[in-house]
């Protein structure tokens, strides 16, 4: 280890029968059957920053927790050097797996708060997150989200009737097969005098 706690110990002199594979097997990203010491040993830094990145989920913390510079993981980036790019997307998504898992304890299961009285403890009670259970509902159910427009496919619309709404003094057209439209009974009101209530 070097000078920070969690910082992983850059790497000394290892043979590749050492060779770390976090992130599937080296050969499917075009890593040489037979690597150089160099070709080893820039793999086994990647594998140090993709298991720091499935830890923090920053790209800065992992160089940092490897020994690296920031440029080294740039480079590898903008090189695909034995599909880093691939394996990056797969530390990150380990990284939102853990991160949702704990939504779900902190959110569902609850975590325990000490209770003080006087500089003692003297309880302890299950506290949830309610913002932290809406926030995961919403990302795995859209029709929760803010805003909220659902889509209809137009394929699973069926017509079961349709209602035509004329204008008052319509006239179908002469021999139409429309049916003509039905007169609404006028209906004449008025009052009626006091004491009357219209059965006498």
């Amino acid at each position: 280890m070097n000078g920070h706690g969690n910082s992983i110990e850059p790497m000394r002199e290892q043979q590749p029968t050492d060779l770390v594979i976090e992130t599937g097997a080296p050969e499917e990203f075009g890593f040489p059957e037979n690597p150089s010491m160099h070709e080893y040993q820039c793999w086994h830094n990647q594998e140090r920053v993709l298991g720091a990145i499935r830890k923090t989920g920053t790209m800065h913390s992992a160089a940092e927790a490897a020994g690296l510079s920031i440029w080294a993981l740039d480079k590898w980036v903008r090189t695909d050097k034995y599909g880093f790019k691939k394996r990056r997307e797969l530390a990150l998504q380990v990284y939102q797996d853990m991160l949702d898992a704990e939504i779900d304890r902190r959110a569902v299961e609850g975590i325990d708060k000490s209770i003080y009285y006087k500089g003692e403890k003297v309880d302890t009670v299950k506290e949830y997150s309610d913002n932290l259970l809406m926030f995961r509902r919403k990302k795995l159910d859209p029709s929760y989200r803010d805003n909220y427009t659902p889509t209809v496919n137009p394929q699973d619309i069926k017509v079961t009737s349709i209602t035509f709404n004329f204008p008052p003094g319509f006239q179908p057209p002469p021999g139409s097969q429309w049916p003509a439209r039905k007169p609404v009974p006028e209906a004449e009101v008025r009052e009626l005098p006091e004491g009357n209530d219209g059965n006498g």
